[in-house]
């Protein structure tokens, strides 16, 4: 695994600028300790928040659930973590590096933030994971920012990028939260 440093250098970001509070009453995830990888899955929690909230979201949301499912099948590795991130950016997916026959993708999800806002910002990051899995000449950040600006994907501030499938995949992911709520 590459030094947080190394990892830090090599990634470019695509990110999704949620606004507005979780719901009242919401449970909040906090930073919490490291979670070993799981060995046989090719999307992996880096710590125990994120463990928590993959298996929540994975039981909450048909859409999560299907894209981790989708995730498996290709020569991705999607490494989940939580951490502290600047206030506007509630998430971003990198694509961190290629071996061999397996591209890493580092998700990260800004914590602390109401678990539904987290599972909805997975979403939503995963949707990416999924683009850069169509695109197997993303093999690192540079090789990202030339695949995004092919495709006609604008550049936000910071340079950094969005997609509209991944806006809907959000907004998919949040509805089916809020359904299961109302259940």
């Amino acid at each position: 695994m590459m030094s947080p440093l190394t990892t830090r250098a090599s990634m470019m970001a695509l990110t999704l600028l949620l606004a507005g509070p979780g719901a009242p009453g919401a449970q909040v995830i906090e930073p919490s300790s490291h979670a070993p990888e799981a060995p046989l899955s090719r999307v992996r929690p880096l710590d125990n928040a994120a463990r928590n909230l993959m298996d929540r979201a994975v039981a909450a949301s048909p859409t999560v659930a299907r894209m981790i499912a989708e995730l498996q099948a290709t020569d991705l590795v999607v490494s989940v973590q939580t951490c502290r991130l600047p206030k506007l950016l509630n998430g971003d997916a990198r694509a961190v590096a290629s071996a061999g026959d397996v591209r890493h993708v580092r998700i990260r999800l800004g914590i602390p933030r109401a678990t539904s806002d987290l599972i909805s910002v997975l979403g939503h990051e995963l949707q990416h994971a999924l683009e850069f899995a169509a695109m197997p000449e993303i093999v690192d950040a540079g090789s990202l920012v030339r695949a995004y600006r092919q495709m006609g994907a604008a550049p936000m501030r910071d340079g950094l990028y969005e997609t509209e499938a991944a806006l809907e995949a959000g907004r998919v992911v949040a509805a089916e939260l809020k359904a299961a709520r109302k259940r």
